[in-house]
């Protein structure tokens, strides 16, 4: 165990430990700020601490980062001896993401330190009164009306959210309503096509008419011979179609023949 000291009578304490994970680590360490009044801010697992031999440029007079070793061992959650309950924190998945948002900044300062806390837990339920005292118990030596500052930070927070839920209700409301419009779209296209197909000859045995015809079928749309077909098709007055092994002869060229005279050949 190493203690830091970060500032004029301010100490940050690291522990080595193991068989501890995220959530019980951020909650034990609710726990120890709650019991000895410590920074409610300064609750994450990510944060980064100052450096030992680094100076504190916060004051008047530079302030160098000093850290003594108070032990070498190991820590378990059990070492702590401390209450652990619900409360410590409120809700780890509910401030999974300002805890990350928060993580990835560099050289926040306190009062965004306080912004971030706020808003976490007036998200996660808390009562914002409560929120509003540990807040102003924290800051009551750098702050002259420590009770002013951060009613205003969490009615602002409280505002922030309340604008953020309108928002995301709005976009659901209007996603719901262009899926309304889709499936009205969507049974208007199957309405048409029940209608269409009511309205399509109901004899089980209809089939549509081939574009194609045989050389039998051609002699008898034409009632001739299959003789006169073939010499049809060779005086080039039809036109054949070759699939496979069969000659076809279309429908659009048997019409085409009945619509012209022919002269005797």
């Amino acid at each position: 165990m190493h203690v830091l000291t970060s500032s004029p009578d301010k100490f940050q304490v690291v522990w080595k430990v193991e068989d501890m994970s995220l959530e019980e680590a951020e909650s034990l360490l609710h726990a120890i700020s709650r019991e000895l009044g410590g920074d409610p801010a300064a609750t994450d697992a990510t944060r980064g601490l100052r450096l030992p031999g680094f100076a504190n440029k916060k004051y008047e007079t530079d302030f160098y980062v000093e850290a003594r070793r108070e032990s070498t061992g190991i820590y378990h959650l059990r070492d702590f001896k401390l209450h652990i309950d619900s409360q410590d924190p409120p809700s780890h998945n509910c401030d999974s993401r300002a805890k990350r948002e928060s993580s990835s900044r560099t050289k926040l300062s306190q009062s965004e330190h306080d912004w971030a806390f706020a808003k976490r837990a007036v998200a996660c339920g808390d009562d914002p009164e409560e929120v509003i005292q540990q807040i102003a118990q924290h800051r009551a030596r750098d702050k002259s009306d420590p009770q002013d500052y951060t009613r205003r930070t969490v009615t602002k927070a409280t505002a922030e959210l309340k604008t953020e839920a309108d928002r995301q209700t709005h976009s659901s409301r209007t996603t719901n309503q262009n899926n309304r419009e889709r499936r009205a779209r969507e049974n208007s296209f199957f309405e048409c096509e029940e209608r269409r197909m009511s309205l399509a000859p109901t004899n089980s045995n209809w089939m549509p008419e081939p574009a194609l015809w045989t050389l039998q079928q051609a002699a008898a749309y034409l009632n001739v011979s299959r003789n006169t077909i073939f010499n049809l098709l060779r005086w080039k007055e039809l036109v054949r179609r070759k699939i496979g092994g069969k000659t076809l002869i279309p429908k659009t060229s048997l019409e085409a023949f009945l619509k012209r005279d022919h002269p005797t050949k």
